[in-house]
């Protein structure tokens, strides 16, 4: 159990602060995602960039991290990282298969969003475990 709460506590560390850094990064100049091939070229297009990618990824960022230090709401952040990790995961495999192969750039971000997805619902499972 011990080593399920210290693996729980550093997946969310590290994913809490990831999400913050690309959050805060998109909130600050959301048109750094033109250089990925994103054309923002209306307001309501950097309005929604700085919407889902700044300001959620700032504030799941940071419940992940609450849920780290914060035994009574570990199992939620989890529940919550698993969620977001595995729909980001489905929605690249769905691209990949509809529109091809998006290029290294695209595997290089599905590398840690997979292993977060899996992390987080195998510490879930083995939370939920007799």
């Amino acid at each position: 159990m011990i080593a399920r709460g210290r693996l729980a506590r550093w997946t969310l560390v590290l994913a809490g602060f990831l999400f913050l850094v690309v959050g805060i990064l998109m909130l600050m100049d959301p048109r750094l995602l033109q250089g990925l091939g994103f054309r923002l070229e209306s307001p309501i297009a950097v309005s929604e960039v700085r919407a889902t990618y700044g300001g959620m990824h700032v504030f799941v960022g940071l419940l992940l991290l609450v849920g780290a230090f914060a035994v009574r709401i570990r199992d939620a952040a989890l529940l919550i990282l698993a969620t977001y990790t595995v729909g980001v995961v489905v929605g690249r495999v769905v691209g990949f298969v509809v529109d091809g192969w998006p290029g290294p750039l695209v595997a290089l971000f599905l590398a840690p969003e997979a292993l977060a997805a899996v992390l987080a619902t195998l510490l879930l499972i083995v939370r939920r475990s007799p």
